[in-house]
């Protein structure tokens, strides 16, 4: 490993021009990256004039966009029997947002920040797995995020992403839910009521629906019973999110984009052609992620290449962005970061699509793979794939 010798102020020397303002700028268009402070909330420092020279630094290499961590907890820190909103923290957002506009940066910002440890005051730990399929919670949910956007409707720099992590119901794997395993039934009822079909697809001996459970180890074909169980996911995301996001623009004066966001189910393809898109499809544009895999820059290129034709055969007219991508330094190496990001970045160019880097800036955390995703050392010095980056992404706006 090793660290570039260009100090960061002469990065801020060139000014480069954004492709559109943040008004007009298609997902094609989007060059973002992720800013992030690990586990010290963005909300609770409030440090927005770190954000605003960081946004100046972002901008100077290349980047036109950048995505928010926002929690629901940080919002509303209580949420049942009634939501209770942080004032302070809401005016301490509304200063970001305003940052972000007067950049002229684009704002992505996910709706799915929240889980055991993270998640408001009112909701039991022991549901927050199952969230999803409790219609009061779900409510609460959805109470969340119709005020959180009629805060910003008018805001046309908006992209809203609804998505898959940390949403969906929880794996399998030691799990003796009695409401995931009632849901799970229910649909397979629906699309087979007889419990042959199931026995034979698993190689199961269930005598009734009744008995099935969620990893009862009651099944020998565990590769079919791996999918339906993502199956049974993009059906749940399918019926809950679908009519939210339509929900969502019907905000006075509207002017955002929704999106959904996907890792397992469309993008490595575990539901197996099953979609968590509805028919009527609410989306203004799909986000993928293109995270390295495996240890082979080769193989996981490959991944994003089956996962882009996946996308554009079944949706060929949706604007498309990889919403995440990054590399570990401290599990990788900062020359692993700064060649797959390049290729990753390079693709989105000649695909037509957006693009966010996961992470702008590395933070303290014993925790290897989280802490070092960033451009940036902990102490604000660039890794060698910032330089890689910002020539790829000023010849791309150059070429524009």
């Amino acid at each position: 490993m090793h660290r570039s010798a260009i100090p960061l102020a002469l990065l801020l020397t060139a000014c480069f021009a954004v492709s559109a303002d943040a008004q007009t700028r298609s997902v094609s268009d989007i060059r973002s990256v992720t800013w992030y402070n690990g586990y010290t909330s963005m909300l609770e420092s409030g440090d927005v004039d770190r954000f605003k020279q960081d946004l100046a630094t972002m901008e100077a290499n290349g980047f036109n966009s950048v995505w928010l961590v926002v929690l629901w907890q940080d919002i509303e820190p209580v949420t049942l029997p009634e939501a209770q909103p942080d004032e302070v923290k809401l005016a301490r957002l509304d200063a970001f947002m305003d940052a972000a506009a007067e950049r002229g940066f684009s704002v992505i910002f996910p709706l799915g920040y929240f889980g055991k440890g993270w998640a408001p005051e009112g909701i039991p730990e022991d549901l927050i797995d199952f969230w999803m399929l409790n219609d009061t919670l779900w409510d609460a949910y959805t109470g969340f995020v119709n005020r959180l956007v009629r805060r910003y409707a008018d805001r046309e720099d908006v992209l809203w992403l609804l998505y898959t992590e940390n949403m969906q119901p929880g794996l399998p794997v030691g799990n003796d839910d009695d409401v995931a395993k009632e849901s799970f039934r229910a649909y397979c009822r629906r699309l087979d009521n007889d419990i042959a079909v199931w026995n034979a697809r698993w190689k199961s001996d269930y005598a009734s629906f009744d008995e099935i459970g969620m990893d009862d180890g009651r099944f020998k074909d565990g590769a079919n019973r791996w999918t339906d169980h993502w199956r049974w996911i993009a059906e749940i995301m399918r019926v809950r999110f679908g009519p939210l996001a339509a929900q969502m623009k019907t905000a006075p004066g509207w002017s955002g984009r929704v999106g959904y966001h996907d890792g397992p189910l469309i993008t490595l393809d575990w539901a197996k052609g099953a979609t968590p898109i509805p028919d009527e499809n609410p989306y203004d544009f799909l986000s993928l992620t293109a995270y390295m895999r495996t240890d082979s820059q080769e193989a996981s290129m490959e991944d994003n290449r089956a996962a882009y034709a996946r996308y554009r055969e079944r949706y060929p007219e949706m604007p498309l962005m990889i919403g995440e991508v990054g590399v570990p330094t401290d599990v990788h190496d900062e020359d692993t970061q700064t060649s797959y990001l390049s290729e990753v970045v390079t693709f989105c160019a000649d695909k037509g699509m957006g693009v966010n880097i996961w992470m702008w800036r590395d933070f303290e955390s014993t925790d290897l793979e989280q802490r070092s995703f960033g451009l940036l050392n902990k102490d604000g010095s660039p890794k060698p794939a910032l330089a890689a980056l910002r020539a790829i992404l000023t010849d791309t706006e150059a070429d524009e």
